[in-house]
């Protein structure tokens, strides 16, 4: 991120990190299938992965699939989380913590305009 200083918005720090953390682990995950394999249409992918990370460290710019996504994976880490803290005595402050981190993802996506997948209901 480009931007060192802290955002007013508490939800837009937490938001901003998921999506960086999330552009970066994507872009590297292409790029070690692209060494492994050598593979042009890999290559390609990566590429367009870097592209993304790029833009979005560079302009702040995200695609709506994107933000579908980040918010996807929150969820998922929470759930994991939420299993995980199942096993600890100070579980439950961990999953809702958890739980607190998708929430804010979600009003800072929307925030920001995106229509994210959980938004549209059957039949729209």
């Amino acid at each position: 991120m480009t931007n060192h200083q802290p955002d007013a918005d508490p939800d837009a720090t937490i938001a901003r990190t998921a999506v960086h953390e999330y552009l970066t682990a994507r872009s590297e995950h292409w790029r070690q299938l692209a060494i492994a394999t050598r593979d042009p249409d890999r290559q390609a992918t990566y590429h367009a992965a870097e592209n993304r990370l790029t833009r979005w460290r560079e302009q702040g710019v995200l695609d709506s699939w994107v933000a579908n996504d980040v918010l996807e994976a929150a969820k998922q880490n929470a759930a994991r989380e939420h299993r995980e803290a199942l096993a600890t005595p100070v579980g439950s402050a961990v999953s809702e913590a958890a739980l607190q981190r998708v929430q804010a993802i979600r009003r800072w996506c929307r925030a920001q305009g995106y229509v994210l997948g959980d938004d549209v209901t059957e039949g729209e």
